[in-house]
């Protein structure tokens, strides 16, 4: 099963590629960046800085880490957290 990282929304960036969220977690040394396309992102609404998601598909980039989806965290996360 692959880890999920919960990681914390810091910013929301308007790149050459749409926009994207940079993230923090304590499980990663640096920050880990997604898309808000819909293949990556799960949700309706965008996150806002402060806000806590749950990446999963975390990948090594030359410029950083990325993470191949994305959704909120709810509350049934709290146990297996």
């Amino acid at each position: 099963m692959e880890k999920k990282i919960i990681a914390v929304v810091q910013d929301i960036v308007k790149g050459r590629h749409g926009k994207y969220v940079v993230t923090t977690s304590k499980d990663v040394r640096g920050s880990i960046t997604f898309s808000l396309r819909k293949e990556v992102w799960q949700e309706e609404k965008y996150p806002e800085p402060g806000t806590l998601v749950v990446l999963s598909g975390v990948y090594r980039k030359q410029n950083g880490w990325r993470a191949s989806t994305a959704r909120f965290f709810r509350p049934e996360n709290e146990a297996k957290h």
